[in-house]
């Protein structure tokens, strides 16, 4: 059974990125920003700065996680291109 990212992704990423997505191009739009996508984008910026923290301090004691974010790091080519930013 697959956590609920699917193969290759972590689990706790993939919705959230793509509700948020789907909220941020709907504000690109110009419908009207909601409280929804503010609350995804905090999601999304508190895991990438969990990880970064663990990656930081624990990159000597963790060659599996490196190994894990090496192998899946297409998930994270979507903040690449469109960084976690609220459209005005």
């Amino acid at each position: 059974m697959q956590p609920t990212g699917g193969p290759g992704q972590p689990p706790v990423i993939p919705r959230p990125l793509r509700r948020y997505r789907r909220l941020a191009a709907a504000c690109e739009r110009g419908e009207p920003r909601s409280e929804e996508l503010q609350v995804y984008a905090d999601f999304l910026r508190i895991v990438l700065e969990v990880l970064n923290t663990v990656i930081t301090a624990g990159l000597p004691h963790n060659p599996e996680l490196v190994y894990a974010l090496l192998h899946r790091q297409e998930v994270f080519t979507p903040f690449e291109v469109r960084p976690l930013t609220i459209p005005h």
